[in-house]
């Protein structure tokens, strides 16, 4: 999946270059290059955090409160917003309808505000969180679970645990809303039978989780 990210993002800056060398006017100067470089930073950023909402959902089925990864899609249309206005105010100072200064002012007073707008946009993802922490997360039973898969070669135990891993990732309810003595005591007797080969108490834990 990464590098096919990778891919799409070397696609994308290989075109902004190819269309800035093909309409590179006769007398450009660096001012024309260091515009075309700040398209390709706006494009990167972009990229930048929609692969991270991509690559972070399997972080985000951990169960995590507060996690940055719940708030990366508004932080997205906010970049997003962001990249538009400044292109447009770099259309316009190119074409000579902005003055250098008026440009400069209004990137500086776009890049404070939309600064200003994500920062707090991640803040209230934290904020969201507080409060809402749990002794154990879905990470923790399933590090155990995939653990238990890799050792385990009956057929019947490999289903259950799969079908378990399953149920952690997409239906199980965040951990912090659970019973925190009952989670924990589950957790304990799962990472208890790392160390015995006694099937059948396995299958007994697992029912339980899938029950949470």
């Amino acid at each position: 999946m990464n590098k096919l990210l990778l891919s799409i993002l070397f696609i994308l800056i290989l075109g902004i270059l190819l269309v800035a060398f093909i309409l590179e006017p006769t007398n450009s100067t660096k001012t024309y290059w260091f515009s075309v470089s700040w398209v390709i930073f706006l494009v990167s950023a972009n990229w930048v955090a929609s692969a991270a909402i991509i690559t972070g959902v399997k972080k985000y089925s951990d169960g995590i409160p507060g996690s940055l990864i719940g708030s990366l899609p508004a932080i997205n249309i906010l970049l997003f917003v962001f990249s538009i206005f400044s292109i447009i105010l770099l259309t316009g100072y190119n074409t000579n309808f902005l003055s250098s200064k008026i440009h400069l002012v209004s990137q500086i007073i776009l890049i404070v505000l939309f600064s200003v707008l994500i920062i707090t946009t991640a803040i209230s993802a934290k904020g969201a969180g507080y409060g809402m922490g749990s002794a154990y997360t879905k990470r923790d039973f399933l590090e155990i679970c995939r653990n238990l898969s890799k050792r385990k070669n009956d057929k019947v135990l490999s289903d259950e645990l799969k079908e378990t891993i399953n149920y952690i990732s997409y239906k199980m309810i965040h951990p912090a809303k659970l019973d925190q003595d009952n989670l924990k005591e589950i957790y304990e007797n799962l990472e208890s039978t790392l160390k015995d080969e006694d099937d059948k108490k396995l299958i007994a834990i697992l029912n339980q989780i899938r029950s949470l």
